[in-house]
């Protein structure tokens, strides 16, 4: 009798191990130290916590990435400062946590979808940091999308993120930013320099073209301590504005500042301001928007402004 209760305490026991092993080996972290382990993330949906070592990470040569598919929520992919090659978009969902990366972009991509360097689409879990997006690049959107040097569309946290030499330049209608092309999140203490954005016919079809130096349309989200210098817009019948082209109720903006840029509206309809498109309010019923210690500074071609923050205020 103690025999067989003996056998049994040792197979239970045989089989927790069993099974604790096969879960560390399932969700164990993941170490990338070379380009070939940064391409085996390809299309994955990442639930562990991913640590890719300092260092360059040349990726031109694998002309068939595709994005990580999802990071999910409570994970993180820590970059140590790493810098990656050739690719144009690292995540196309994330719920995770994305820091300390760089990443130096082809001479030239394009997109027929909602589109960030880092993240398609940044959700109300997911955070980007410290991370930076270098050029020389000209980015091509095509279709009716969101685009942005960091994320397509921002629900989370951007913060301390930087992009510069990028250029945007397309026909038709999208939500275009240096940092993000729809912000319902929070973009904080990021910078843009020298990213140039071209636009024609913006304002079609009943469609509104919305571009600025930081986020493209803010719908009710917080921009705070924000700059762009040396950056350019032209558009004929877009919204444009040097922090964002369009801001909608409840949005919270402050600290923010742009210096030496251009924002250009050669004709047609739409608005343009050196900090702001268009600044709406639908009704009483909606809660206003707030912006406070904002200003624009140097060089500053600006069409169709009306007033400092823009022709709607």
């Amino acid at each position: 009798m103690k025999t067989s209760v003996f056998a049994k305490l040792a197979f239970f026991a045989c089989l927790a191990l069993m099974l604790a092993g096969f879960s560390a080996a399932s969700f164990a972290d993941i170490t990338v130290t070379s380009a070939a382990e940064l391409y085996a993330l390809k299309g994955q949906y990442v639930m562990e916590n991913v640590t890719i070592q300092a260092g360059t990470y040349d990726m031109t040569g694998y002309t068939d990435w595709e994005p990580v598919a999802l990071l999910d929520e409570g994970y993180s992919i820590n970059g140590n400062g790493a810098v990656i090659k050739g690719i144009d978009c690292l995540i196309v969902n994330n719920k995770g946590t994305v820091r300390d990366i760089t990443v130096k972009l082809p001479a030239s991509f394009t997109a027929n979808e909602d589109i960030g360097v880092f993240a398609d689409d940044n959700q109300a879990e997911g955070t980007i940091e410290r991370c930076v997006v270098e050029g020389p690049s000209c980015f091509t959107p095509t279709g009716f999308h969101n685009a942005g040097g960091i994320a397509g569309d921002n629900f989370g946290l951007i913060r301390e993120c930087l992009v510069k030499d990028l250029d945007f330049t397309w026909t038709g209608q999208d939500e275009i930013g240096g940092i993000a092309g729809y912000n319902a999140g929070t973009v904080e203490y990021c910078s843009v320099s020298g990213v140039d954005i071209t636009n024609t016919a913006g304002n079609t079809n009943g469609y509104s073209t919305f571009i600025g130096f930081i986020v493209g349309q803010n719908e009710g989200g917080t921009i705070n301590g924000c700059s762009a210098d040396n950056c350019s817009v032209s558009t004929d019948k877009g919204n444009a504005g040097g922090i964002a082209g369009y801001v909608h109720d409840g949005s919270q903006i402050s600290n923010c500042r742009v210096i030496d840029s251009d924002v250009i509206k050669t004709s047609g309809n739409g608005f343009a301001g050196g900090l702001f498109g268009m600044v709406e309010h639908d009704g009483s019923d909606t809660p206003l928007t707030s912006i406070s210690s904002c200003y624009i500074a140097g060089k500053k071609t600006v069409g169709k402004q009306e007033g400092p923050l823009g022709p709607e205020h």
